[in-house]
């Protein structure tokens, strides 16, 4: 990554990943596991920011996706169907209405100021070139 690429650490116990905000924001959404928890990233609209949750709620690791209803985007997880608003991590309506989303540990940093430091560690390129192949396969199907 390039020095002054912007990036969202997410730190659970002593693990920890970097998340570049730009890839995040291209895909909207992005779930991953850190330290063995579940977290997801969402990037709700390209001027708002991104926020960082853990997935796991009431012992149930959740997957999710976006939804537009209307003019609002929510997301919706796979597992009980249940609707979820993005800025407060509450379930508004489903099995798990009322349900609140943890925020995850995320400190927005420079990759420079990441990499320098030994107590976090490089992003998962894996990762990324997930995201960004994701990206690719959505963009070219009609």
């Amino acid at each position: 990554l390039p020095g002054k690429e912007r990036i969202l650490g997410v730190r659970v116990g002593n693990a920890a990943m970097a998340f570049p905000l730009s890839a995040v924001r291209d895909v909207r959404l992005a779930q991953a596991e850190v330290g063995g928890l579940p977290v997801l990233l969402v990037a709700p609209a390209a001027d708002q920011p991104v926020l960082a949750y853990e997935r796991r709620v009431r012992s149930r690791d959740l997957t999710f996706r976006l939804e537009t209803t209307g003019n609002r985007v929510v997301l919706r997880d796979a597992e009980t169907n249940s609707t979820w608003d993005v800025a407060t991590g509450k379930a508004t309506a489903g099995l798990l209405a009322g349900a609140q989303l943890n925020r995850a540990t995320a400190y927005p940093a420079f990759w420079f100021g990441w990499r320098g430091d030994d107590l976090w560690p490089r992003p998962l390129d894996s990762q990324m070139r997930a995201w960004r192949c994701e990206r690719r396969h959505r963009a070219s199907q009609p």
